[in-house]
């Protein structure tokens, strides 16, 4: 990678906003880090996008995770069968799993509300939702607090 591509690449993971245009800022809940809405917000409206670049450093679920392993999201398989990963390099990053969300991910990787969302409020997406294979390294105990929480998130649910 260039010199050129490493500076714009740490320039854009320091920033507090990325892309600016969306009406979400990151913030502070119960366990962390989060994103929350700066307006009201209605259905369908684009709240992030999960920017990343590559990594050999797989996700792997666990409150002392290190550094290499967090924000990473699997984009795929290569020609082999190998899985492909990113680091999130936006402020998707900061959008935690909820058993009941509130916004889904499109095939273009924004982040769109399911449902009106009011202003301050978290912004979630389910992890376990898609299809695809679940890896084990995935499992994790859930923190959401919804009242439909399911205590475990170890499987896909194909949504």
């Amino acid at each position: 990678m260039s010199s050129n591509c490493l500076d714009m690449l740490y320039a854009s993971s320091r920033r507090e906003s990325f892309p600016a245009e969306y009406p979400a800022a990151r913030s502070k809940n119960h366990f962390g880090d989060c994103l929350v809405t700066t307006q009201d917000l209605e259905i369908g409206t684009i709240v992030a996008k999960f920017i990343t670049t590559p990594t050999n450093d797989k996700y792997k679920a666990s409150s002392d995770t290190p550094f290499e392993h967090r924000h990473v999201v699997q984009l795929g398989y290569d020609d082999k069968g190998n899985a492909l990963w990113g680091r999130v390099i936006s402020d998707a990053r900061f959008i935690n799993h909820s058993c009941d969300p509130n916004c889904i991910v499109n095939n273009d990787n924004e982040v769109i509300t399911i449902r009106t969302v009011t202003k301050g409020k978290e912004l979630t997406v389910s992890y376990d939702a898609g299809t695809g294979e679940w890896d084990p390294d995935g499992d994790f105990s859930c923190l959401c607090q919804s009242e439909i929480c399911r205590g475990l998130i170890n499987k896909r649910r194909g949504w």
